[in-house]
């Protein structure tokens, strides 16, 4: 233990500070572990942006669903027999459920909620399918633009229409 304190105190009297290529070695070591932090932190970022904006546009899609699943409300919008629909979003919007008790404005107030997302409404669609007489498969698909990109989330389900008056 005594030759070890001696060799210790014998380098240090010796030693006057560091060199250049032990602080150039250091400065390298520093930078290359902060590099790495902040492509973590960039990283981790981008994928909390990306998973906020696809529970931003299930909501939406979730929520349109929901407005639509009244069933005398559905049945209403589906009365004239054989209903079909697949078009964009905002064609549904402006010229399909004008005069279904308020679902217009109802479904507008939903898609302005979610402001941070920019839905492309004319690129989002809706599909409505007869699928047995009063059953209809209905898709929801929300396309919405990030760092140019174009992203989008589709949900499918199945609604019943009560078309009795």
């Amino acid at each position: 233990m005594v030759i070890v304190e001696v060799a210790v105190i014998l380098c240090l009297n010796n030693e006057k500070g560091l060199t250049l290529v032990e602080v150039i070695a250091a400065i390298i070591i520093i930078g290359v572990l902060g590099m790495a932090f902040a492509m973590a932190l960039i990283t981790g970022t981008q994928s909390e942006i990306e998973v906020s904006q696809r529970y931003e546009a299930s909501s939406i899609a979730s929520s349109i669903i929901d407005n639509l699943r009244d069933e005398k409300l559905f049945g209403d919008l589906t009365k004239n027999g054989d209903y079909s629909f697949d078009d964009s979003l905002e064609s549904f919007i402006e010229k399909e459920i004008e005069d279904v008790n308020d679902l217009k404005g109802r479904i507008n107030r939903v898609i302005d909620r979610y402001d941070e997302l920019v839905i492309l409404r004319e690129e989002s669609e809706i599909i409505i399918v007869n699928k047995d007489n009063n059953l209809y498969e209905v898709g929801i698909i929300i396309k919405w633009k990030e760092s140019g990109q174009e992203l989008s989330y589709e949900l499918r389900t199945m609604l019943y229409a009560d078309k009795s008056d």
